[in-house]
């Protein structure tokens, strides 16, 4: 059976937008965080600067730039409209407080993977695909597998980075003795094959013309449907 996008799960969402300097960012982050403080669970900032000022909330993690804002969560629902909805809070109350009427890009990222048992797993599954027909000889001495994959696209109007990568790894943690715990150590491997899709702007949008809720959930199903068209040609 082909790999389809149904078969990952998604892991990481990340939206971003990217405006020329708002330099309203040093007066207004303040307030901006106050605003937020009453919409998302638990938000705290981190090492704010001048320029640059990074929350955490139970909702994600928030950044606000000179030249960019964006929301990352990587607990995101299935369906993204709840992670639709927070950046709907954030960007529009931001991008009002920073006068912000154009952006130069708009990007919408989706990080997915497959869980395998093994680390032969990965590997196999990408190149079953058989992407760009690459044959089965060794390259640069190195292998006869492909372990990554990375594509663009880009028009006058819209662009997209698609990447597969084989993953694997292990996490291992001790504890100390005085905590009396039965398992002194803990060891845990981790193989999966990363589907990574960036998808974006690259004409000027004016911030009228822009509803952060419908962009997102229009672009999530745009999205999966050229990825599973690719991953099954």
């Amino acid at each position: 059976m082909p790999l389809t996008v149904s078969d990952f799960e998604v892991r990481q969402v990340t939206c971003e937008l990217r405006y020329p300097e708002a330099y309203l960012v040093f007066d207004k982050t303040g307030d901006i965080f106050h605003h937020l403080s009453g919409k998302f669970t638990n938000l705290h900032s981190d090492s704010p600067t001048p320029t640059q000022t990074q929350m955490t909330a139970d909702e994600g993690t928030i950044g606000l730039e000179f030249t960019a804002a964006r929301l990352t969560t990587n607990e995101p629902d299935s369906g993204l409209e709840r992670f639709a909805s927070n950046c709907k809070t954030f960007f529009d109350f931001a991008v009002n407080k920073l006068e912000i009427s154009i952006f130069t890009r708009i990007g919408l990222r989706l990080v997915l993977h497959k869980i395998f048992d093994t680390a032969d797993g990965p590997i196999a599954a990408l190149n079953s695909l058989r992407l760009l027909g690459t044959g089965t000889e060794t390259r640069f001495g190195a292998s006869s597998q492909l372990s990554e994959l990375t594509m663009r696209w880009e028009g006058k109007d819209l662009g997209a980075t698609m990447r597969l990568k084989a993953e694997s790894g292990s996490l291992d943690a001790k504890f100390p003795p005085e905590l009396g715990m039965a398992q002194r150590s803990v060891h845990k491997e981790f193989h999966h094959l990363v589907l990574d899709i960036d998808y974006y702007t690259v004409a000027i949008v004016e911030r009228a013309q822009w509803d952060p809720a419908t962009w997102i959930a229009q672009s999530a199903r745009i999205m999966r449907k050229e990825a599973d068209r690719f991953l099954t040609t």
